[in-house]
């Protein structure tokens, strides 16, 4: 059975985040498994991910562009 997850480039993590932990660029990640199912976690957790045209990639957006505020 497979799980949901992602792959995200560890230099592209760093870059993302201020150091007080602030998410301040968007960042690229490489989704396996239901991709909805990820979606929605994310959105569950005040991260905004915004679909490309790739099926298997999200880009994971600032808390800027989120429309709430963090639980």
């Amino acid at each position: 059975m497979w799980s949901t997850g992602c792959y995200i480039k560890k230099v592209a993590l760093n870059a993302a985040y201020e150091k007080n932990d602030r998410h301040n660029i968007p960042v690229e990640v490489c989704v396996v498994g239901d991709r909805a199912a990820f979606i929605d976690i994310m959105l569950r957790h005040q991260i905004t991910p915004q679909p490309t045209a790739s099926l298997h990639q999200l880009m994971l957006l600032p808390d800027a562009h989120c429309g709430s505020a963090p639980r």
